[in-house]
């Protein structure tokens, strides 16, 4: 599946923040590249960083009498941040994603049918942030978060839904739900958000 990439695209969430670009840019993905996985839509190949190459394989199997839904890294340089008991981590909008986060492992069981999901720091079937490092180039580790829900009970096998996702591309620390600073929206529309008394007031100071 094809994604693309949308730098200035900002959604609804409060919880996203728009930063500053200082020699560096935060690679955004919206929710048009999102999706969801389950035993009706089993395997997915999610590609970080839009350059078609899938970097994380989500699928299913079945561990009778259970299903399970693993996120996979296709490489060893791709890994998710893990709590200290192994599960995948929950982060807080604004908490940074470096080196010092217990990246631990490339693959994980997140959901099963035969109880909760694997995860810390998340509540069930609720959106929440989860952070990763990768290395697509061989040379520079890359930090991102990503904003997920998992769900025990939406699907009779679990389910995952990724909606949307950013990483630093010069291997700098990220903050959970940074993405690019919208760039200044065209004179026309910004009149137009003006109302009808501060186009009068934009036209009297021109005079």
């Amino acid at each position: 599946m094809k994604k693309q990439k949308a730098l200035t695209t900002v959604t609804s969430l409060t919880a996203l923040m728009a930063v500053p670009e200082a020699g560096a840019e935060i690679a955004y993905f919206s929710g048009i590249n999102g999706f969801i996985a389950n035993n009706s839509d089993p395997f997915q190949s999610w590609d970080i960083d839009g350059d078609t190459t899938p970097d994380v394989q989500v699928s299913t199997y079945s561990s009778v009498p259970v299903m399970v839904l693993d996120l996979v890294g296709v490489n060893a340089s791709f890994q998710f941040a893990l709590s200290p008991g192994g599960a995948l981590l929950g982060l807080g909008s604004g908490a940074t994603i470096d080196s010092s986060l217990p990246f631990a492992s490339n693959a994980i069981s997140v959901v099963s049918s035969g109880g909760p999901f694997v995860a810390s720091g998340l509540s069930d079937g609720v959106p929440g942030f989860i952070g990763f490092q990768f290395n697509p180039t061989g040379t520079t580790t890359l930090y991102g978060w990503a904003r997920i829900a998992l769900s025990s009970t939406a699907d009779p096998f679990g389910q995952i839904e990724v909606f949307d996702w950013a990483y630093e591309d010069n291997g700098a620390p990220i903050q959970v739900g940074a993405i690019p600073e919208p760039e200044a929206a065209p004179l026309g529309l910004g009149l137009l958000a003006l109302g009808a008394a501060g186009l009068r007031r934009w036209r009297g100071s021109r005079k």
